[in-house]
């Protein structure tokens, strides 16, 4: 035998080697569907992981069209057939979409269509491979809905809060206006406290109010902040005010801290300690 005809004995026997390898490759994975078309979709090779996703054996699946894992619809509609030729105009298709079993069952299945094109430039097949994300889109389904639900609370939520803060505001502005009236009248010193102590106590429920509005604003991003200086001495001084006949209740006494000097020119913001509690 001369040289030439070993050398390309070698070679056959590698191309033989890597064949086979390739074939054990494709062979032992099993979450993809892999397989070979012919030009005309007739399907000419089979490997483990499509018969798990779609249920038939290698003898049942070879030779057959690949419309065979197709829905009714999607076969009636001719998208196999379209499949095949937006690969070969495009050197690709890939979709997601309903596909069927042996048993009847649909799973969803991402697909990519590749054409096999030989050295002249003559189409010899396809190249099939499928995953089943059947699991994953129901997840992903799943997820969706949780997102809807969590969305329709916070809207519930919302709603609840901008209601109840209507509703209480109206019986709170007949209050207010009450003790306006009665501090129209001639009052002794303890009653002018009285009132004004309810008026206080109104106007900071009535606060109160507009920060539970303010929250729903807040989650539809519609609230627009205003940072603005103010006196803490004023409300330290308001809180003592509310507060003070629940002390004189239980014989508490509260003593007022040292007023601190403040600056004529404009009053102190809240973060600069202007003030300080005793």
């Amino acid at each position: 035998m001369t040289s030439d005809g070993i050398e390309r004995r070698a070679g056959e026997r590698d191309l033989a080697v890597q064949r086979e390898r390739f074939q054990l490759l494709v062979e032992g994975v099993k979450d993809y569907a892999i397989l070979m078309l012919d030009p005309d979709g007739r399907i000419v090779s089979w490997n483990g992981g499509a018969e798990r996703i779609k249920g038939y054996s290698a003898e049942e699946a070879l030779g057959r069209h690949f419309s065979l894992f197709y829905t009714a619809e999607a076969i009636e509609d001719g998208h196999p057939e379209v499949e095949l030729q937006i690969a070969i105009a495009e050197g690709r298709f890939e979709e997601e979409g309903w596909r069927v079993r042996k048993d009847g069952t649909q799973f969803w299945a991402n697909v990519l269509i590749t054409p096999l094109v030989g050295d002249d430039g003559e189409l010899r097949g396809f190249a099939k491979i499928t995953r089943d994300l059947t699991e994953r889109r129901a997840e992903a389904q799943e997820r969706e809905r949780l997102q809807q639900l969590a969305e329709g609370a916070s809207r519930a939520k919302t709603e609840f809060l901008s209601r109840m803060s209507h509703e209480l505001r109206t019986p709170l502005n007949a209050v207010l206006g009450f003790a306006q009236l009665l501090g129209l009248d001639a009052l002794r010193p303890q009653q002018r406290e009285a009132v004004d102590q309810i008026e206080r106590a109104g106007e900071l429920l009535l606060a109160l109010i507009e920060e539970i509005l303010d929250i729903s604003m807040i989650e539809a991003d519609r609230l627009v902040l205003s940072l603005e200086p103010i006196h803490v001495d004023t409300v330290v001084t308001q809180c003592l005010q509310i507060i003070a006949p629940m002390a004189a209740e239980h014989a508490i006494q509260i003593v007022p801290p040292p007023r601190a000097s403040t600056p004529t020119s404009s009053p102190s913001p809240i973060s600069s300690g202007s003030s300080r509690l005793c």
